[in-house]
C-alpha cells in the first residue's frame, strides 16, 4: 500500500563500484490492474535520491517528457525484459547512469484533486540493470506498511547464473524505531517463497537460536548492514537458494499493523 508520509512506498539499492551503472526504475500503478490488483493507485510520482540527498531522477507519467533526459523508453523495458506499459499511462518510468553509492527510490500517489487529498492506493517499484556484470547490486530493501490482517511483499527477486546464492534476508520491525520511524510493526515474521509458493526459509524473532542469530550477526557484519539489537523482534536469516525467481512475504501478529524494512542482501 502507497500513502503519504511514513507509508509511502520506499526501496533502497547499492550500485557496487567503481564504474556507473545504467538502470530503469519503474514506480507502477494504474498497470497492476492487469495482474488483478483492485486498488492501485491512480497516478504514480517517482523519485531516486541519492545518500546525500540529491533527486537524481523524477517522473510522473512515464511517456509524459519525452525530451527528458532520463525519459524511458518502450525499447527500454525490452532491453531488459521488462513488460511493456501502455502509451499514456500514469506509471513512472527512468533509466538513469548512476554512480556507485546508496540510493532511494520513493513512489508515491498524484495528488487527487476531487478529494482533495494526496493519492492512496498499491504501487510496485521495479529496479532493472542493463550491464550484465558480475558485481550486481549488493542490496536491496523495501520499506512497507504491514496492514492490519495482511501482509506486505516485495513482488519479487530473481537468482540467476548456474550455482545457488546466499543471502542474507531481513525484515526490521521494532529497529526502526531508533531511526525515527514513529509506527513500526512490533513484531515481523518474514517468509522466503519460491515461484511455486513454498516457503524456503522463514523467521519471526532472529534470536530464536544460537547458530541462526550467530551466522545473521556475521553476515550483516559483511555486508555493511545496520547491526539488529540484541533480543529484538526483528526477523532475519542467512539462506542458500537455487537460480530461480523468489518473494519476500512480511506478516504482522493478528490485528497488529506498522511500518517494516525488508532487506536482502548478496553475501560474500
Amino acid at each position: 500500500m502507497n500513502a503519504p508520509g511514513e507509508q509511502g512506498l520506499f526501496a533502497g539499492f547499492v550500485i557496487p563500484g567503481p564504474e556507473k551503472r545504467k538502470v530503469l526504475i519503474r514506480g507502477l500503478g494504474p498497470t497492476l490492474r492487469r495482474f488483478g490488483v483492485g486498488s492501485p493507485l491512480e497516478g504514480t510520482q517517482l523519485a531516486v535520491v541519492a545518500g546525500d540527498g540529491r533527486t537524481v531522477a523524477f517522473n510522473a507519467g512515464w511517456d509524459a517528457f519525452p525530451f527528458s533526459s532520463v525519459a524511458a523508453k518502450p525499447a527500454d523495458f525490452l532491453a531488459v525484459g521488462a513488460f511493456a506499459l501502455e502509451p499514456g499511462t500514469q506509471d513512472s518510468a527512468v533509466v538513469v547512469e548512476l554512480a556507485p553509492g546508496a540510493y532511494t527510490a520513493s513512489l508515491n500517489g498524484t495528488f487527487d484533486f476531487a478529494n482533495q487529498k494526496p493519492g492512496v492506493g498499491v504501487g510496485l517499484i521495479e529496479l532493472y540493470e542493463y550491464d550484465n556484470r558480475s558485481d550486481r547490486l549488493s542490496n536491496l530493501s523495501a520499506r512497507v506498511m504491514v496492514g492490519v490482517g495482511g501482509e506486505a511483499a516485495i513482488p519479487g527477486f530473481a537468482v540467476r547464473g548456474p550455482v545457488a546464492k546466499r543471502l542474507l534476508v531481513r525484515a526490521v520491525g521494532p529497529g526502526l524505531a531508533a531511526f525515527g520511524i514513529g509506527a513500526p510493526l512490533a513484531n515481523p515474521r518474514l517468509e522466503v517463497r519460491d515461484e511455486g509458493g513454498r516457503v524456503v526459509v522463514e523467521n519471526e524473532d532472529w534470536n530464536d537460536d544460537l547458530p541462526g542469530a550467530a551466522a545473521v550477526r556475521q553476515a550483516g557484519a559483511s555486508v555493511g548492514a545496520f547491526a539488529l539489537a540484541e533480543g529484538s523482534r526483528d526477523a532475519a536469516r542467512v539462506v542458500t537458494v537455487s537460480p530461480g525467481n523468489y518473494t519476500l512475504v512480511v506478516n504482522g501478529p493478528p490485528g497488529a499493523s506498522g511500518i517494516a524494512l525488508v532487506e536482502v542482501y548478496e553475501l560474500p
